[in-house]
């Protein structure tokens, strides 16, 4: 079997500043360097084999953190990186609820993802669940009977957890929101079945480190499986 772990990035300066990131490349932040600290720690004993990233400076950042005791070198996989979100990039998510034109369309995006046909020019929950699924299904075919880290962003896990959970894109909202360095953790068996072993454990993280408390998502479902 080939166990892949599905980590989230640290906090950017658009988690802190309340902006959908997507594409929008932004800095880590101080705290998100701590949480680093905090999943490096984490890793430190994981005999990971490869480590892939998507090619945005917070995951990359992350990735360093992850490799910080095994020396590996992180692999750059553009399939795994956040939402296009066309025209909501980089904008608070203040103004995408409570102006049009964006509020009718950015309500679909947080209350109906099956019919969010993406925000011109930008990608539906359709088509994330698709490449994500596609390439993290070529990375554990990569990597037989090993164990493997993939750095990516908040949608694009939760739409691969939807895919390897066995729900389609509009139970997408049953995958909780996840935390900044967050892992989740699958397991592709040798006949291609795909099981989630947990999702969502920041358990590496203090309570004061855990950035999702201050999400405009309150009130959210976490869980925390070990």
């Amino acid at each position: 079997m080939t166990k892949l772990y599905l980590i989230r990035h640290a906090q950017a300066q658009g988690n802190l500043e309340n902006r959908f990131q997507g594409l929008t490349d932004r800095d880590l932040t101080p705290l998100g360097h701590q949480q680093i600290g905090r999943l490096a720690e984490r890793f430190r004993d994981v005999p990971l084999n490869a480590v892939y990233t998507s090619p945005l400076k917070r995951t990359q950042g992350t990735a360093a953190g992850v490799v910080r005791y095994n020396g590996l070198t992180p692999a750059v996989e553009p399939g795994i990186i956040e939402i296009n979100g066309g025209i909501f990039e980089d904008m608070l998510i203040d103004d995408l609820c409570t102006k049009e034109p964006y509020m009718s369309f950015f309500r679909l995006y947080r209350e109906n993802p099956g019919e969010f046909q993406g925000a011109d020019g930008g990608e539906s929950f359709y088509q994330v669940h698709d490449r994500m699924a596609q390439a993290v299904d070529a990375i554990a075919a990569a990597h037989p009977n090993q164990e493997v880290a993939v750095v990516s962003h908040g949608c694009a896990i939760r739409c691969y957890l939807t895919y390897a959970a066995g729900l389609e894109v509009p139970d997408y909202l049953q995958i909780p929101p996840l935390d900044n360095t967050a892992v989740s953790c699958v397991i592709y068996q040798d006949d291609g079945t795909i099981s989630v072993e947990y999702m969502n454990d920041s358990s590496h993280l203090p309570e004061e480190e855990k950035s999702l408390a201050s999400s405009v998502l309150r009130p959210f479902r976490e869980v925390s499986c070990k």
